[in-house]
């Protein structure tokens, strides 16, 4: 990922390469892409509700829940060359929480060379 700064991101090189959009403006602008790469992947679609979502809606879901242990959150988009974490509404997001739910997102979507070359662009 060309985008990786220490500046965006911690963690880099954590237990099993996990890694955290810092909170300052290198690291919102990296969260901010990575939503949009999300997004992109899954054509537009929330990920919980599979209904269409407009990318100023767009929201950063962790897949496993930070709620129950947010110091081991990862912000990763792809681990291993499989989509992890996705795009959600707000809404859906918020009434989630920390539940564990599986993403309607097809198995299909998206390969693994085509999400490092999204993640590679800008």
């Amino acid at each position: 990922m060309g985008r990786k700064t220490s500046e965006a991101i911690s963690y880099p090189n954590g237990p099993g390469g996990r890694e955290v959009c810092n909170k300052n403006a290198a690291g919102r602008r990296e969260y901010r892409h990575r939503v949009q790469v999300m997004h992109e992947r899954q054509g537009g679609m929330c990920a919980i509700c599979w209904r269409p979502l407009r990318l100023e809606q767009a929201t950063f879901d962790h897949e496993n829940g930070r709620g129950m242990s947010g110091g081991k959150r990862d912000d990763r988009i792809v681990i291993d060359g499989l989509p992890q974490n996705a795009a959600v509404h707000g809404l859906c997001n918020s009434e989630r929480g920390s539940k564990r739910t599986a993403y309607l997102i097809p198995p299909s979507v998206g390969s693994s060379l085509h999400l490092e070359e999204m993640l590679e662009g800008d």
